[in-house]
This record gives structure tokens, sequence and C-alpha cells, in this order.
């Protein structure tokens, strides 16, 4: 597994108030507290991807997908595929929903029993969501959006991206304090299955890109064929014209000889 060229091998404590680096994206402060030296450009980072989200139109629903993934990542919350609706009469998707994971509320009539402590509430009733619609020219852009969550977001060390995973090894290895270690066993269950559901979402992501690609090749082809047998007719029409003009010049010709006979 490639760390991004994080050097994360096991080093003496650090005492006193003084930082050390661990890798090139995280710091551990003394008492273990692994501290992101980025988070001032996550914030750029975010603006940037949610400008993207509101002022960019997509040419695909998987790209309107990635891209609001991208930032819930960024933000730390993971994206639920929700309602859509279809062309009138087809089955081409006019406008696609996606919202929180933690949308909707818990059915009380579900019991926890049987599990040894009561499980957390993963449904919040949070209102975050994005709305995309597809114009007639195959256009994604964004028509609805609600940006609040009524929940904390995940703290940099649970978010899924490369930055996070060295920021979870190295709290493992160096500290005590927020590190896997000093969670509850409820606690580690729960950070089980966020890091499971944003391993799913890479896969899904990953099976998406392969579709795009092979759906791009085969419009590619498509299009080459449809070059080729315009030239076919192009080539025939110009074909018929020579053979036209020719004729009408020796319409004269016969003429004259005719006349002279």
């Amino acid at each position: 597994m490639e760390t991004c060229g994080a050097n994360l091998e096991p080093r003496e404590p650090v005492s006193g108030d003084s930082d050390e680096e661990v890798g090139g994206t995280v710091r551990l402060r003394s008492g273990g507290e692994v501290v992101d030296v980025n988070e001032g450009q996550g914030e750029a980072y975010v603006h940037e991807l949610e400008t993207k989200l509101l002022e960019q139109a997509m040419h695909s629903e998987e790209e309107a997908y990635m891209l609001y993934c991208d930032y819930a990542q960024a933000m730390g919350f993971i994206v639920r595929r929700g309602k859509q609706k279809y062309f009138r009469g087809t089955k081409r998707v006019k406008s696609k929903t996606y919202c929180c994971s933690k949308e909707g509320v818990k059915d009380e009539g579900r019991s926890d029993k049987g599990f040894g402590c009561k499980k957390p509430d993963t449904r919040t009733g949070c209102k975050a969501m994005i709305s995309f619609s597809c114009d007639d020219n195959g256009q994604w852009k964004v028509y609805r959006y609600v940006k609040e969550h009524n929940h904390e977001m995940a703290p940099p060390y649970t978010k899924p991206s490369m930055k996070s995973g060295q920021a979870i090894l190295a709290a493992n290895i160096y500290g005590n304090g927020g590190g896997l270690e000093s969670l509850s066993e409820h606690e580690k269950i729960e950070k089980i299955r966020e890091l499971s559901l944003q391993l799913a979402l890479a896969k899904n992501r990953a099976e998406t890109f392969e579709r795009q690609a092979a759906n791009h090749k085969r419009q590619l082809h498509v299009v080459l064929e449809h070059i080729e047998e315009h030239n076919q007719s192009l080539s025939m029409k110009i074909q018929r014209v020579v053979d036209t003009v020719k004729h009408l010049e020796a319409i004269p010709r016969i003429e004259r000889s005719r006349r002279l006979i």
C-alpha cells in the first residue's frame, strides 16, 4: 500500500512543548496530539470544490456525483444516493438527488436488543443535500442545494483521504491522545464502520471511472463510424456531380456533330 512518501517509522517520544513533523502532512505535538499542517489549505480546497459544484456544468451524472463526493470527503461526511426522475416516456435520468448519510430518522420500531451497548444514532434528520438536473444538451447543473448539516463533521483523522490514513497511523504509533488506542470498544466499532463505508465509496468511484472510460470508448467508436459513413456519402455525391458536369459538357459536342452530318 502506498503512503505518499510519509515516513511513519517509530521515533523517540517528544518532550516539552516542541512539535515533531510526521511525514509531510501531519504533525505530532507533545501528548500525542496529531495536527494537520494543511488545515488552512483545506478550507480553500473546500471552497474551490463548492464553487465548482454550484457554477460548473458537468457532462454526466457520474461526474456530478464524483464532484459532490470529493466535496463530502473534504467536509467530513458521507454521501447517500437519493431520488431520481426520468424524462417522460424514457429511462433516461432527468434529475438526481444526493444527500448526507445522516438524512432521515432512526426507526423507533427497531431495537438494539442483542448488542452489548446501545448503538449510536446514525440518522440525525440532516437536511444537507444537492440535486442535479440534466438539460437537453446533456449538461448537468445544480438546481437545489442545502449546505448546512445538523451534526458534527468527521475530524481530520477520520476523513477518507490518504492524509487521514497517515494521521491515524501516526496517532497509533506515537501517542495516546486522539488515536484508536484511546477509543472505547463501541467507538472502535463505529470507527471501523465509517472506514468500511469510505472503502466502499472508493471502490464505487473506481468502478464508475471504469464505466465512464468504457462508455467514452464506445462513443468515440460510434463517432468515428459516423465520420467514415459521412466521408463515403460525400465522396458519392461529389462523384455524381462530376459525372453530371461531364454529361453537360458532352451535350454541345454531340449537337455540333449532328449539324455537321
